[in-house]
């Protein structure tokens, strides 16, 4: 990736210090710029505003609208983000069931170590290639 390119990610959290914490330690990716929003409106607006957006991080359990059901909206009206879910209430047999509308392209558990997160969204926004969130 070109460091004078800015490359946006959406991170997407009900949970304000999760949000905050996972944003500082991804902006210390170079030449990322991390959006964030509380839920999946919020993040549905965000990406009308941000259309160049590229990665999208978002939690399962969310007020008003599932990650699983954020992605579906988001396959629709943005079919080039790639897509993750980072959850602690759901594991990789829930995502492997999910309709195909609704799956993202990768799953991490919320309590995946900081750097192997960071890792993931480093391989999407450089279009590397990814196994189990590892760069290849």
């Amino acid at each position: 990736m070109n460091t004078t390119t800015t490359v946006k990610v959406l991170l997407v959290d009900d949970d304000a210090l999760l949000r905050r914490v996972t944003k500082e330690f991804l902006e210390t990716i170079p030449g990322v710029k991390i959006l964030t929003a509380g839920n999946g409106p919020e993040a549905l607006a965000s990406l009308g505003e941000h259309e160049d957006t590229c990665v999208m991080v978002t939690d399962y359990h969310m007020g008003g609208m599932t990650g699983g059901q954020l992605i579906k909206e988001v396959k629709k009206k943005f079919p080039n983000i790639k897509t993750v879910i980072m959850s602690g209430g759901i594991g990789r047999s829930d995502i492997d069931g999910m309709p195909e509308d609704s799956k993202p392209a990768f799953f991490l558990p919320k309590a995946s170590n900081p750097s192997v997160i960071k890792n993931l969204v480093l391989c999407l926004v450089t279009n590397s290639p990814v196994v189990d969130g590892h760069r290849i």
